[in-house]
């Protein structure tokens, strides 16, 4: 049995597996645009964030200017502080490419498109404008796919990809409904920062060739030594 060990093990050295590649990071303080959920079950709104800029920190790409819009699943649940939302929805991330660097770039397109897997909202329960005021916060995991034309420029593979989203934004000192309480509704036109994560999701195909080669190892060694 140790000689199969060994030599699985150096056969599994031998397959090759594809290393993590980069992610794509979408940023912006000063955001803008509004989020918004209106009570009940319906689901959380995001319009027009991020009007003036989106970065990408990734080869000298910028992106500029840019919007995300999004909507969540319908509220299903929340606690003393935090509101939480289904899956589904939908969240897109447009705008055009420019590069540092003088390559080539992207007129304005559909850069981002998919839906959520979850999605909460974390109140915050200080006082309006005073000196222990916060950001409630958007939290958010999506799914779905990146502009192929994007992704040959900044060299990253096709496929789906998985992220976070986060927003933070002020419900109080003008900006909309102060302070609320889970499950009220609310707005705010105080989006302060974004930020979208997005990696490729693995290919399953190199784990399918692992799982092969052991079956075969298993399999022969069972025909060798079962009489």
């Amino acid at each position: 049995m140790r000689s199969l060990q060994l030599f699985t093990l150096a056969l599994l050295a031998t397959v090759a597996i594809p290393a993590r590649a980069d992610s794509l990071t979408f940023s912006s303080t000063f955001a803008g645009g509004s989020v918004g959920y209106y009570g009940g079950a319906t689901p959380l709104h995001g319009f027009g964030i991020s009007p003036g800029l989106i970065g990408i920190d990734f080869q000298n790409k910028l992106v500029s200017p840019a919007d995300t819009n999004f909507e969540t699943g319908n509220l299903i649940g929340n606690d003393l502080t935090d509101w939480f939302f289904d899956g589904g929805g939908s969240i897109t991330v447009t705008g055009g490419v420019s590069t540092l660097s003088g390559g080539p770039g992207l007129d304005w397109a559909t850069l981002f498109t998919g839906s959520f897997l979850s999605a909460s909202v974390q109140g915050y329960a200080g006082f309006c404008c005073s000196a222990g005021a916060g950001y409630d916060i958007v939290s958010g995991e999506i799914l779905g796919t990146v502009n192929p034309d994007l992704l040959a420029i900044l060299g990253l593979p096709d496929g789906q990809y998985f992220g976070t989203i986060s927003v933070y934004f002020l419900t109080c000192c003008g900006f909309g409904s102060p302070n609320p309480v889970p499950p009220d509704s609310f707005t705010s036109g105080g989006v302060d920062e974004a930020y979208i994560e997005l990696s490729p999701v693995p290919e399953p195909s190199a784990l399918l060739l692992l799982a092969s080669v052991v079956g075969i190892v298993l399999l022969a060694y069972r025909r060798r030594h079962i009489v």
